[in-house]
């Protein structure tokens, strides 16, 4: 017996696809995972490295940089308003232990792998006490801090999407989760292009832009300026209309 929704993901280790398939388990709240090879014999479910324990909502999984990623939200006894995000991943055989990515985590956890200007990363979105905030892997490591991204009631949906396909390079991140205004229930979309200031919302104002500068010192951005260059520095600011930033020697 299971205790959340199954979650699905296609993943091929070198030796031909496989469907996977993930959930929590009664009782114990483990995760227990298995995969197909014909589409019509299952594997037995397993469970590896039970710890964390006490997992609740769903398992979030996604293949990036050739691996089977998995994530889930640990419940915290003495603080349950405020859970732990846990990862791992899997070559195919052998499952990676557990790894902390973050502490600001309530349920609605999205996994999405997505190539936004030219950089593939692993994007980790999460409803935090019905905020949105997003943080991403990029292959080493997480990224330092979790981003707000504004409001919802529910989980959200991820997905990198290009509008102007002529031109490579301008894939855009979009996130839509629902949103009660004035009562009702509504859909807000809204996207991040990790190559400019700019962010853009169907229905209010951000809270934080990402902008990127090139060079050191001391500068002033406009936001929905183009500012980066082939090397340059990520910050994230509040969202008004002259912003100056403290950009440190590029790495």
């Amino acid at each position: 017996k299971i205790a959340s929704d199954v979650t699905m993901a296609v993943f091929n280790p070198g030796s031909g696809d496989r469907l996977y398939q993930a959930a929590i388990e009664v009782g114990t709240r483990k995760v227990i995972t298995r995969y197909t090879e014909d589409g019509m014999t299952w594997k037995d479910w397993v469970v590896v490295d039970a710890n964390p324990k006490k997992a609740f909502g769903n398992v979030a999984m996604a293949v990036f940089n050739g691996r089977l990623y998995q994530a889930i939200t640990q419940f915290n006894a003495l603080t349950p308003s405020v859970g732990k995000v846990w990862t791992r991943s899997c070559d195919g055989t052998t499952w990676s232990p557990w790894e902390l990515a973050g502490t600001s985590a309530k349920s609605g956890l999205t996994l999405k792998a997505a190539t936004v200007n030219n950089q593939t990363r692993l994007y980790l979105v999460v409803n935090s006490g019905g905020k949105i905030k997003m943080r991403y892997h990029d292959g080493k490591n997480w990224s330092p801090a979790w981003v707000a991204l504004g409001a919802t009631t529910n989980a959200v949906a991820v997905e990198a999407f290009n509008p102007t396909p002529s031109t490579p390079g301008s894939e855009r991140l979009y996130l839509a989760a629902p949103q009660v205004v004035s009562g009702a229930k509504q859909v807000k979309t809204r996207y991040v292009s990790s190559k400019s200031a700019a962010v853009s919302e169907s229905v209010s104002t951000p809270d934080v832009v990402t902008i990127r500068k090139s060079g050191t010192g001391n500068g002033t951005v406009t936001v929905g300026e183009w500012v980066c260059a082939a090397t340059c520095q990520e910050l994230r600011v509040p969202v008004i209309s002259g912003v100056t930033v403290w950009a440190l020697a590029p790495t």
